[in-house]
């Protein structure tokens, strides 16, 4: 129904037969194809600009997020100086720090992109992105707690 270029990769939002819903799909990630002489339409009601509103990235559903995270005064210029989000509120705060708000249909990609800026960035809504990068940070920790020689690697 649509293609879309994301970060370098190209995608395809499709009717996916077996789910029986839209999907994304990765171009690079299918291994063939054949023609079958079959015909679609796309649906009426179709909508990609409804679609992405609210997305972050690539990823999008039917759910809706409230979205609330700090920056340090050190990340504060780097986000001020570009759109992160066409939605984005951006709060300004005494010690020059700030918190940026915007609505997403989904929270991995959010996820991924605050867990880049490290100890510069805190997700303070909503919980259960909080908790899903808590998770995340300390599952990092158990990795990184072990010492090379306690690890059990395979020579490739």
């Amino acid at each position: 129904y649509h293609v879309i270029s994301h970060q370098g990769e190209w995608y395809v939002i499709a009717l996916c037969h077996t789910r029986r819903d839209l999907r994304t799909f990765a171009l690079s990630r299918i291994k063939s194809g054949r023609l079958t002489g079959q015909y679609f339409s796309i649906p009426q009601d179709f909508n990609f600009n409804r679609i992405a509103e609210d997305h972050f990235g690539i990823q999008w559903s039917d759910k809706n997020y409230n979205v609330k995270i700090w920056f340090s005064a050190t990340a504060a210029p780097l986000i001020r100086e570009r759109i992160w989000h066409e939605g984005q509120i951006i709060h300004e705060n005494k010690d020059k720090s700030i918190i940026m708000e915007f609505s997403v249909s989904h929270l991995l990609e959010v996820k991924r992109w605050v867990l880049s800026w490290g100890a510069m960035a805190c997700v303070k809504e909503p919980q259960s992105l909080v908790d899903e990068i808590t998770n995340e940070i300390n599952q990092l920790f158990e990795g990184y707690g072990d010492t090379y020689e306690q690890r059990d690697y395979q020579a490739g």
